[in-house]
């Protein structure tokens, strides 16, 4: 009877979790295009893992890498802390190539490149107890803006 209840639970969360999905975060699925995209500073733009931005006429591109610490509070439960996650980025620029690490709660939260700031807006999909992310389900928006001086 207790396995049954479980079941129950655990078809029922999932069917709600799918339910309320907007497509807004699909995940990264084998053969996925993953060609560069050329984006604007002050525009959010979105990259999977593996896929690269180029911000023209600065010679600076960034490629998402992946996810290396994800602690983030899953949304069907009260935290205490809203929890982390840590994005590894690799940049080139003028000056070569260098790994870049922001997250979403702690510092870092963003970094300069080529005199630019670039930072998380935001990481999808968010978590869900009951759910394990595959590496490759992740999709992050970030923003790039003139460095204030």
């Amino acid at each position: 009877m207790r396995w049954a209840t479980r079941m129950w639970w655990v078809s029922a969360g999932l069917l709600s979790a799918a339910a309320c999905s907007n497509g807004d975060h699909e995940p990264v699925e084998p053969g996925n295009d993953l060609a560069a995209v050329q984006v604007s500073l002050d525009q959010p733009f979105r990259l999977r893992i593996g896929q690269s931005a180029t911000l023209p006429g600065t010679g600076i591109t960034l490629t998402f890498d992946g996810v290396t610490e994800d602690s983030r509070c899953p949304t069907d439960v009260t935290c205490v802390w809203a929890g982390n996650a840590r994005l590894a980025l690799q940049g080139h620029d003028a000056a070569g190539d260098r790994r870049i690490e922001l997250n979403t709660t702690t510092e870092p939260k963003a970094a300069m490149i080529g005199g630019l700031r670039i930072e998380v807006v935001v990481l999808m999909p968010e978590t869900h107890s009951e759910t394990h992310i595959r590496a490759d389900a992740y999709t992050a928006t970030f923003r790039v803006t003139q460095a204030s001086r």
